[in-house]
C-alpha cells in the first residue's frame, strides 16, 4: 500500500473477513491500530462462526489500550452468548452502566441473548423490561403517535433520574455516613462454584458501634474487610432496617463493597419474625437470620444458583447467639458485642482474635467440624442453655409456621 493508516488497513481487513479468517488477524501486526481494528477483527471471526477466540482478542485490544465502543461491546457479547462465557459477559455489563453507556438497540438484545442462553433468566427478564421502554418510544415515534411516545419516554427518563440520582447520594454518604436508598443496580458476576467459602457478617457490635447520632468503627475494621474480602464470598446481613443498614454499610465499606464485590446485602425485611421478645429487652422484637434462605436462593438476584453454599461452606458471624437458633449446629460463632469504650480491642486485627480464628478457616475442608473443633465466643443457644425453655418456645412457633406455609404453598 503507498499510504498505510488505520483506515486502509481496517478496510483491508473488512475485506479478508468475510471468508479468509486468518488473513483477518493482521491486525495483530498493524503498525496503526485503533478501536474499530479490533471491532472489525472481533465481530468478523464471529460472523463467521468462530467464536472462542474473539474474547481473546478482545482482551489483546483492551491490553493494548483501546477504548471499548458500542459496535466491540455488541461484537464480545454476541460471542458470549454463543460458547457461554458469562464471566466475560457479566464483566462487560458492568462496564456498560458506570461508563454512561445507554443500552441501546444493539447492546439491550445483546444482553438478553446472553442472558438467555446461559439460562440466566432473571436478568434477562429484567434487561428484556429496561429494552420495553427503548423499544416503546421509536414504536410510538414511527406510527406517528406523539403523546405515547412522549409518555413513554417520561416514564424511562424517570428511572435513569432515579438510577443516576442513587448513584450520586452513594458517592456522597460514603464519605459522611449519611442515610441513603439501596444501590442494588450493579450485576453482580455470578458465583459458580463454592471455591471460597461464604462469610455473613453482621454490623453493629462486630464491625462497628451503632449510637443514636453517630457510629463508630471498630479498631482495624478497614484491614478486616479487604482480608475477608479476599479471601471470602462476603456479605452483609444486620436486623436493621433499610435505610440504617446502607447509612451503616456506607460508611464503613464505601467503593469497597462494589470494587470488591459485595455479594448480599439484606436488612431486618429478610430476617425471620418469631411474634416474641428479646429476653431482657421487652421492646426489642426477636428476629431470625435463617441461612437456609441464602442457601435455597430465597431471593433470585442473589449471584450464585441453589446448591452453591450450604452448611459446609457458610459461616455466620453475629454477635447476638439466638438470631440462629433455628440454623444447623456449628454454622456461626458469637464474639462479644464490641463497644466504642473497647478502646484497645484488636479483635479484627493481625493477630486478634476473629482474624486468626477466620484464617484457620481458610484452610478448613469444611465450616461445621472446624467450628467444632474449635469453639469461639459466646455458646450456641441449644437445650444446655438455662433458658432454653423460653428458646424451644420459639422453635416451635417457628417451625410450625414454616410448615403451615409450605402446605399452604403446596395447596
Amino acid at each position: 500500500m503507498p499510504m498505510r493508516n488505520s483506515k486502509s488497513w481496517n478496510s483491508l481487513m473488512d475485506d479478508f473477513r468475510i471468508e479468509q479468517k486468518e488473513k483477518a488477524r493482521l491486525v495483530l501486526g498493524m503498525s496503526h491500530r485503533n478501536v474499530g481494528s479490533w471491532t472489525t477483527m472481533v465481530n468478523g471471526i464471529s460472523q463467521n462462526g468462530d467464536h472462542q477466540p474473539a474474547p481473546d482478542i478482545f482482551f489483546r485490544m483492551l491490553d493494548a489500550g483501546s477504548r471499548r465502543n458500542d459496535l466491540a461491546i455488541f461484537s464480545i457479547l454476541s460471542a458470549c452468548a454463543r460458547i457461554g462465557a458469562l464471566e466475560t459477559g457479566f464483566w462487560n455489563q458492568n462496564y456498560v452502566r458506570p461508563n454512561r453507556y445507554k443500552v441501546s438497540r444493539q447492546i439491550g438484545p445483546a444482553l438478553v441473548d446472553m442472558y438467555s442462553k446461559c439460562a440466566k433468566t432473571y436478568y434477562a427478564d429484567n434487561m428484556f423490561r429496561e429494552l420495553l421502554g427503548i423499544a416503546g418510544r421509536y414504536g410510538w415515534a414511527t406510527h406517528g403517535c406523539s403523546e405515547q411516545a412522549l409518555h413513554c419516554f417520561n416514564i424511562t427518563r424517570k428511572g435513569e433520574q432515579k438510577q443516576v440520582k442513587s448513584e450520586g447520594r452513594s458517592k456522597i454518604c460514603s464519605s459522611n455516613g449519611d442515610v441513603m436508598e439501596s444501590d442494588a443496580n450493579i450485576v453482580r458476576e455470578p458465583i459458580t462454584c463454592g471455591d471460597k467459602k461464604l462469610l455473613v457478617l453482621d454490623l453493629n457490635g462486630l464491625l462497628v458501634d451503632v449510637g443514636k447520632r453517630s457510629c463508630t468503627k471498630r479498631p482495624y475494621c478497614d484491614d478486616f474487610l479487604k482480608f475477608c474480602f479476599e479471601r471470602f464470598h462476603v456479605g452483609v446481613w444486620s436486623s436493621r432496617t433499610r435505610k440504617n443498614v446502607d447509612k451503616v454499610v456506607n460508611f464503613l465499606m464505601g467503593d469497597l463493597k462494589e470494587n470488591q464485590n459485595l455479594v448480599f446485602c439484606w436488612d431486618q425485611s429478610h430476617c425471620t419474625e418469631t411474634g416474641f421478645k428479646v429476653m431482657n429487652h421487652w421492646y426489642k422484637p426477636l428476629i431470625l437470620k435463617e441461612l437456609k434462605k441464602l442457601w435455597n436462593k430465597h431471593e433470585q438476584n442473589l449471584p450464585w444458583e441453589k446448591g452453591i453454599f450450604n452448611e459446609s461452606n457458610t459461616l455466620l458471624l453475629d454477635d447476638s447467639p439466638y438470631k440462629a437458633l433455628c440454623n444447623p449446629l456449628h454454622t456461626g460463632i458469637f464474639p462479644s458485642s464490641y463497644t466504642r469504650e473497647d478502646l484497645n480491642d484488636n479483635s479484627l486485627g493481625p493477630g486478634g482474635d476473629i482474624r486468626v480464628y477466620l484464617e484457620g478457616l481458610v484452610l478448613a475442608g469444611n465450616v461445621q467440624k472446624y467450628v467444632e473443633l474449635h469453639p469461639f465466643g459466646q455458646p450456641a443457644i441449644t437445650h444446655r442453655n438455662p433458658f432454653w425453655g423460653f428458646y424451644r418456645k420459639v422453635y416451635d412457633t417457628v417451625v410450625a409456621n414454616m410448615k403451615q406455609k409450605e402446605f399452604l404453598e403446596y395447596v
